[in-house]
């Protein structure tokens, strides 16, 4: 398309057992429309994709056919979501006395469940090359917490082994607290639209080098903490592109 337009079109359709509504749709040149059904993040290399058009706005199609030619699905920005899978970011990942290893159905890398531990370590390079040059980026940590977690209802410290100057520390949440007692340094964890959950562990800049190194130390502050199922961390831009 040379050129778009906005269409109210308000189109009513099943996903993922819910009834949900596109309100607009882009209309180009030669009079087609496309409409923005998702978006998703393709983990696996195989996504189930349904979908049920139920109805459009008679402000649009009065009594008229519809057609539809087919489905397209587009990149967003290529560059703006990266993740590395757990076996790349966790430190000593084949130990055994840290982590139980599983394969997980909507998600094409294993995860990895924490066994009783006081410290989680994270270490890895980030390759840059996919990155955008000289951009602010958040790590986020993808995880899930299985039913039987345990230490992990308090905050968590977090330490930049890289700056073993600096003895400042971040917190982060693996559950929602509730909003009181905030200090301004807290990250807590956020849904993601895969069902899983993230809370946001670092933040760096993409720089000109070919990676930059990431090593960082989770404390629990009572006693041991298990259960936290990590299945790796992605990394998202903060700025635009320059």
């Amino acid at each position: 398309m040379t050129s778009n337009k906005l269409m109210y079109v308000n189109l009513k359709y099943q996903m993922e057992s819910e009834t949900r509504h596109a309100y607009f749709a882009t209309c180009g040149d030669d009079d087609w429309m496309m409409i923005e059904l998702c978006r998703f993040i393709p983990h696996k290399k195989d996504v189930h994709f349904e979908v049920l058009l139920e109805s459009l706005s008679r402000y649009y199609c009065r009594s008229s056919a519809i057609y539809v030619e087919g489905l397209f699905f587009r990149a967003v920005d290529d560059a703006t979501l990266k993740m590395a899978p757990a076996k790349k970011v966790l430190f000593d990942p084949s130990n055994a006395k840290c982590f139980k290893w599983k394969s997980v159905s909507k998600f094409r890398f294993p995860a990895a469940e924490l066994l009783p531990q006081q410290v989680l370590r994270i270490k890895c390079k980030i390759q840059t090359q996919k990155l955008l040059p000289n951009v602010d980026y958040t790590c986020h940590l993808v995880f899930e917490l299985s039913q039987t977690c345990h230490g992990l209802q308090c905050p968590v410290k977090v330490r930049d082994l890289l700056l073993r100057k600096n003895k400042e520390f971040k917190v982060v949440y693996f559950r929602s607290p509730r909003l009181v007692n905030f200090h301004g340094n807290e990250q807590v964890p956020k849904q993601r639209e895969d069902g899983l959950m993230e809370v946001i562990v670092w933040e760096f800049n993409s720089g000109n080098d070919d990676h930059v190194p990431m090593s960082l130390k989770l404390i629990c502050y009572e006693g041991t903490m298990s259960g936290l199922i990590v299945y790796g961390i992605e990394f998202r831009p903060t700025t635009k592109k320059p």
